[in-house]
């Protein structure tokens, strides 16, 4: 299913700190990310950059109007990320593969949709132009709708296939609420989970999600969050704990709590640079 791509998952020549394979097939070197398949068809690092902008809203936009989770639409656009990384943008339409992506990370999540609702909403959002302030609409039944519904249902395939039907997919955000109650305590300092939460959304704008593990990101998005809330993470680490109750799906560490890079066996230097790529964000 990757026949023809310049491009594969591949090996850290380094092994990742944090507890996880250091094969694992859905990371990539930033060298890799730099040289991805669509560099070969001339679109550049930095157009390649825009459109993955553009992507990001494009799915939450069309997440919103379908009331999808946040997660959910996070997961559509890891995959859509994953899959530009074996493929080519000048082969594949990226706003019709962001709509395959969105539609199979409804179904990974069983936030299930029926697919009229994700045609009218993809095609109304895709197509907001001057012309169209509020997008086209496009009436089920019609030659038109078939045609969409065609097109989305044979991406949807396209992205099952480069993927090789590997549809696991960690995310960052319980790994922050993990790091928020032991540093911060359940239910304190709202507002630093609430930045943490603001970056990790922020994030998908960006290829990190392809390069580091996301218990990284989650460390370096909190970082930024107390640093921006004035919050001594250092100090916290003193601080006494409440008690947790059993039930909390969250690893609680008895005793002094490392130093917060150390939660997850973080390499601090690669989380400073996760900050300065999220940071960049805000800049650009």
């Amino acid at each position: 299913g990757r026949e023809g791509s310049s491009v594969r998952p591949c090996k850290r020549m380094t092994p990742m700190s944090v507890n996880t394979p250091c094969d694992d097939p859905w990371l990539f070197t930033p060298d890799q990310v730099r040289n991805s398949p669509s560099r070969k068809d001339g679109i550049s690092e930095q157009l390649e950059g825009q459109i993955m902008v553009r992507v990001t809203k494009y799915i939450a936009s069309c997440g919103s109007a379908m009331s999808l989770p946040q997660l959910t639409q996070s997961i559509g656009i890891k995959f859509f990320q994953r899959f530009y990384m074996l493929e080519s943008m000048a082969k594949y339409d990226p706003a019709m593969i962001a709509a395959a992506c969105l539609y199979l990370a409804c179904k990974v999540r069983e936030t299930h949709r029926k697919v009229k609702e994700f045609v009218l909403w993809t095609v109304k959002l895709r197509t907001v132009s001057p012309s169209y302030p509020v997008g086209e609409d496009v009436v089920d039944g019609t030659d038109r709708y078939k045609e969409e519904k065609s097109q989305l249902l044979y991406a949807e395939r396209e992205v099952l296939r480069v993927l090789n039907f590997q549809l696991s997919v960690d995310h960052p955000y319980r790994h922050i609420y993990e790091l928020h109650g032991n540093y911060c305590g359940k239910g304190d300092n709202r507002e630093v989970l609430q930045g943490a939460w603001n970056f990790l959304n922020d994030s998908y704008r960006t290829y990190t999600h392809v390069i580091y593990d996301e218990r990284e990101i989650a460390t370096a998005a909190l970082y930024l969050s107390a640093r921006f809330y004035g919050f001594d993470l250092e100090q916290a680490r003193s601080r006494p704990r409440p008690p947790w109750s059993p039930s909390e799906d969250l690893r609680i560490l008895d005793g002094p709590l490392p130093e917060f890079w150390k939660y997850f066996n973080c390499d601090l230097d690669r989380v400073v640079e996760i900050g300065h790529i999220l940071l960049d964000i805000y800049e650009n």
